[in-house]
């Protein structure tokens, strides 16, 4: 049986994640703890910079994940991932 979760709020990237792994491997908690710990982004300054949080939505729970929080997830899983920048070359 395949496993599937639902979109709810914004957490379409924990959804994914665990869709990808077919199972409840993290949960929004699990995400904004991810997010949190990821070192924030060269060019960061002023007062309000370190209070809103960077790679997620300023409300806990509600989801809007950076790809990074992503990334970091499907490491810890043992999941090797390249995010593409069309940026750059």
């Amino acid at each position: 049986m395949e496993y599937h979760e639902r979109q709810r709020l914004r957490r379409c990237g924990l959804h994914a994640v665990n869709n990808l792994l077919q199972r409840r491997a993290y949960t929004a908690a699990d995400f904004d703890r991810l997010a949190s710990e990821i070192p924030r982004g060269v060019g960061d300054s002023g007062l309000l910079s370190a209070w809103v949080p960077q790679y997620r939505s300023a409300l806990p729970g509600i989801g809007n994940y950076d790809a990074s929080v992503l990334l970091v997830a499907l490491a810890r899983q043992g999941l090797e991932c390249q995010q593409h920048d069309a940026r750059k070359r």
